[in-house]
């Protein structure tokens, strides 16, 4: 009798569980890593986006076009026209450091490497992937099955009465379990887009503040030819004046440019060591002692057209793939929550012994909420705000992504055509006026103040001319990081 008891709840417990899943399970999914960029795992045929035709829509994300590298083969610009004297030259090549203690120069390739390795804004943002792929396993599983014991009339005409136990189960409906399945996944994508941008972010980030370091060693070599040059022009001015060639204005004149230039050079100095910092925090090293990097500022790329930085921003913007896979989500949350009108199904069976009898005695419930008053009105009021704020929300990212791309390339092409001017132009030019007027301070052609003010006139146009480098390099790389920018400041939404 016992036994057919223990037979009749395993057949009840079978028959209980009859929601369908689908046919990929949650776990395998989840054991397979998903890199950015990867295909994710498809849903079912019949896992299509839900119609809202009731609802607004953004466009389609676009088309992707063949992208451009904006940081492709660098073509050197070399200033023109005839050099002056060696202790004139306009921009000093990097020197090596000298002696046993010398670091070795770091290149863009090695920093950037450092940076991805080390960063902790990465870190943060694989980790909720990784909790948005738990979320998933857990989205698909049915709500597991009840069991107990189960007695009544205990104690009737001094027997034992019915004794015996019962389970239960929870049928979901609707394909509920599918579509939290499917609205987790969007989730798993939102989070792979946000690494992307992120990425994104960490490299540009190091290559803006790289080529900042790079200007700012060309800055102090100049600065420093600067002062060594007012050094000499006070020795030269006091040897004159010990023959009664010169004045003691003059000399005075010279001290001060002497003095002058070298705050310029204490200067250039902090200015160099704040740009390491900055580096050194954005490569996730704050304690990487001040290394020489590699590179030319000079040598620029080739130009960029402002149609084409459109449409690669447009085509491959993380920060828009992001937006349009929240619209995805949100599209998923709102059939979710019409699903969630349709009542689940509870069922129950269960198998007892009666002691007055001797009989062995089986029971079955079937039940289910009557959906009267609550048929999830509100939930689909919210979800339903929730996609018409999603798609404008990537509608607003769509302008706000022109609007910031117009700024960014109005910098890059003023910088762009000061550095071209500079260079072609008036760097020789202004280099050519100063072998001159040297040439002619030599041979008494020309006074010392005239010496003095192109001299003044060579070094401070090579300065702007380093200011303009900055500015086009700080602008070109922002425009080949897709605007994406602030990897320590940026949290992931």
């Amino acid at each position: 009798m016992r036994a057919s008891l223990a037979a009749a709840a395993i057949v009840l417990l079978c028959c209980a569980g009859c929601e369908t899943l689908p046919t990929q399970r949650a776990g395998d999914v989840a054991a397979k890593r998903m890199p950015v960029g990867s295909p994710l795992v498809a849903l079912q045929a019949n896992d299509a986006a839900p119609r809202t035709n009731d609802l607004p829509r953004v466009g389609a994300p676009r088309v992707e076009s063949p992208g451009i590298n904006l940081a492709s083969h660098q073509i050197p610009v070399a200033p023109t026209g005839r050099q002056g004297p060696p202790e004139t030259e306009p921009l000093p090549a990097p020197i090596p450091p000298q002696g046993e203690k010398a670091l070795a120069a770091l290149t863009l390739e090695s920093l950037e490497a450092m940076a991805l390795a080390n960063s902790p804004a990465m870190g943060e943002v694989s980790a909720r992937i990784q909790s948005a792929r738990g979320q998933f396993v857990q989205a698909g599983l049915p709500p597991n099955p009840t069991a107990g014991y189960v007695g009544s009339e205990i104690g009737n005409d001094g027997h034992a009465g019915q004794q015996g136990a019962f389970i239960g189960q929870e049928v979901v409906t609707a394909g509920k379990l599918r579509l939290g399945r499917a609205v987790a996944l969007r989730d798993i994508q939102v989070a792979e887009r946000e690494l992307a941008a992120m990425q994104l972010r960490v490299l540009t980030d190091v290559r803006m503040s790289y080529y900042e370091v790079l200007v700012a060693q060309r800055r102090l070599e100049l600065t420093e030819s600067l002062a060594q040059t007012g050094r000499r022009s006070v020795e030269a001015t006091q040897s004159l004046l010990e023959r009664k060639e010169v004045s003691q204005t003059e000399l005075l004149q010279a001290k001060v440019e002497s003095d002058t230039t070298q705050i310029l050079v204490n200067n250039a100095r902090l200015a160099q060591l704040g740009a390491w910092q900055r580096l050194s925090a954005v490569v996730g090293q704050p304690d990487l002692p001040v290394h020489r990097l590699e590179g030319d500022p000079t040598r620029l790329p080739p130009p960029i057209k402002q149609e084409q930085a459109l449409t690669q921003l447009m085509a491959e913007s993380p920060e828009l793939a992001a937006a349009y896979a929240r619209v995805e989500r949100a599209r998923w949350a709102f059939a979710r929550a019409r699903a969630q009108a349709v009542p689940n199904v509870d069922l129950m069976g269960s198998a007892q012994y009666d002691d007055a009898s001797g009989y062995a005695i089986a029971g079955a419930q079937i039940g289910m909420p009557i959906p009267f008053v609550n048929r999830n009105q509100g939930g689909i009021q919210q979800a339903r705000g929730e996609v018409i704020a999603a798609e404008q929300a990537a509608a607003r990212l769509e302008l706000a992504l022109r609007k910031r791309l117009s700024t960014v390339y109005q910098r890059y092409s003023t910088a762009a055509q000061q550095s071209q001017k500079y260079a072609l132009d008036i760097v020789p030019n202004v280099q050519q006026a100063l072998a001159n007027t040297t040439e002619g301070y030599n041979a008494g052609e020309f006074n010392f103040l005239q010496q003095l003010t192109a001299q003044r006139t060579y070094f401070q146009t090579n300065l702007a001319y380093l200011d303009a480098l900055e500015d086009f390099w700080s602008s070109s790389r922002e425009l080949e990081g897709l605007l994406l920018t602030g990897s320590l400041e940026a949290a992931s939404q």
